[in-house]
Parts: C-alpha cells; structure tokens; sequence
C-alpha cells in the first residue's frame, strides 16, 4: 500500500515522537523512509548555522535508528521554507505518505493551536495523505 513514506523532521521531540509511528508504518509496508530536514532560509547565516548542525544529527540519528529495524532509508538536508520544501519533495520522490509531528521546535502557541505552521500547511496541500502525531 506504501512504498515511501516522507518523515519531515526538525530535531524535535515532537519530530521524534512521530519518528515512531513512520518506522512502524515503513516496518509494515516494507516501505522506503524518506527523512528530510529542511533549513529555513529565512533564519540569517547564523540560525542557518546552528540548523545545518541540528539537522545533520538528527537524520544521522533517525538513520542509524531506522537501519537498526533493516529498513531501507534516504535522508536529505534541503534550503528553503520548510512547507514549501517538503510539499516539492513530496511531489518529486515516490511518497506515497507523510507522517509528521503537529508542532515543530518553535512549538508556537502550541497550548492554543492544533497545528503548527508549517505542518498545517503540508496537511493542507500535500497530494499524499498525511498523518499528524500530538506530543
């Protein structure tokens, strides 16, 4: 039923507790796990910085994690606005579903939103289904 499933990731807590469900549903289909981090390009040279290192352990992590289950894993680091990122990439791989957390690192108004920006917008957009994970 699946054979690629798309985990945005953020290094969070929340993008860990979503990790979860993504190795359980790629375990199950015997699906490809597409992990991707994406730098937004509106942080400054600094906050890009501190991303780049951020997202490099964080897919180095959730890679070594998936193998451990014999999955087969494509991690990648893109540029850009995050939604708009992973609706692209969504688009271009062979995704068939994305499972993300419902808030990211900023965790904005988290006690007076569902959702947050960036995952509102790919729940809103993406042509794939999209399953949402709370805290």
């Amino acid at each position: 039923m699946y054979d690629g499933i798309l985990f945005p990731t953020d290094g969070s807590g929340d993008a860990n507790r979503a990790l979860e469900h993504a190795i359980e549903f790629a375990e199950r289909f015997g699906a490809t796990l597409h992990v991707v981090f994406v730098i937004d390009d509106r942080a400054g040279e600094r906050g890009r910085e501190r991303q780049q290192g951020r997202g490099e352990a964080a897919l180095t992590a959730i890679d070594d994690a998936a193998r451990e289950y014999g999955l087969d894993v494509t991690t990648s680091v893109l540029e850009g606005q995050p939604a708009e990122e992973l609706l692209a990439y969504a688009e271009s791989e062979p995704v068939d579903i994305v499972v993300m957390g419902t808030h990211g690192t900023d965790g904005e108004d988290r006690d007076r939103r569902l959702l947050g920006g960036v995952t509102d917008a790919v729940l809103r957009q993406s042509d794939a289904p999209v399953v949402t994970v709370s805290p």
